[in-house]
């Protein structure tokens, strides 16, 4: 072998090896954002029960709805943010997020929007410290969270894969 095809050979060995370094970063990128997203909506559903709690008359402590409320509105900001494309069951098998999320994006993200603006009213009917605002605002903001995950737990909704 010449010193030319050495240095060459080397050359092609050594960005084969990069490529393959960048590839295995960018799955665990992925990894750790579909854990990130998964993490965020377990926040959320941990949230409904202090507001729960609330809305049904079994715990007076607004300062609770108030708590949930930051948790759903700072959360939905960020749902487009850990949905991003490449990010599905073909990528990381781990996650429950259905294709339609990329195929339907539009939908979705529209979806994204109506929860962000349900989530902020949440926010300021539980600011408001009246208990009457939170139960009436809570309507609309479960529908927005329907937009996602509307039907039976296991069902699935539009866009989340059901529970295995």
């Amino acid at each position: 072998m010449s010193r030319a095809s050495f240095v060459w050979a080397g050359l092609i060995a050594a960005s084969m090896t990069a490529f393959a370094a960048g590839e295995l970063a960018a799955q665990a990128d992925k990894a750790a954002l579909v854990k990130d997203r998964q993490e965020t909506m377990f926040r959320m559903g941990e949230a409904f029960g202090p507001l729960g709690r609330v809305i049904r008359g079994e715990s007076q402590n607004v300062a609770d709805a108030v708590t949930s409320a930051e948790v759903f509105s700072a959360s939905s900001k960020r749902i487009l943010a850990i949905f991003p494309a490449g990010t599905g069951r073909d990528a990381v098998p781990e996650t429950r997020a259905k294709p339609e999320i990329w195929s339907r994006r539009a939908e979705f993200e529209a979806a994204a929007a109506k929860l962000v603006e349900e989530s902020d009213k949440l926010l300021a009917a539980a600011k408001s410290n009246d208990v009457a605002a939170i139960r009436a605002q809570f309507g609309p903001f479960a529908t927005a969270c329907g937009g996602c995950h509307e039907g039976p737990e296991n069902s699935g909704g539009t866009f989340r894969f059901a529970k295995q």
